[in-house]
């Protein structure tokens, strides 16, 4: 199986009303043991139909 993370400030450029991307600021400031949102994306369709 092959994946790669989405470019959600690609995402974010097509939908800004729709799909919300937090300030630099606040980006700038997550530490680890924050919570984020991963967006993964596999090239593989799978029997259902669906990557």
């Amino acid at each position: 199986m092959t994946w790669y993370l989405d470019n959600v400030y690609e995402i974010n450029k097509e939908a800004p009303y729709t799909f919300y991307l937090p300030s630099s600021e606040v980006l700038e400031k997550l530490k680890v043991g924050d919570l984020v949102k991963l967006i993964f994306v596999t090239k593989n369709e799978e029997e259902d139909g669906f990557n």
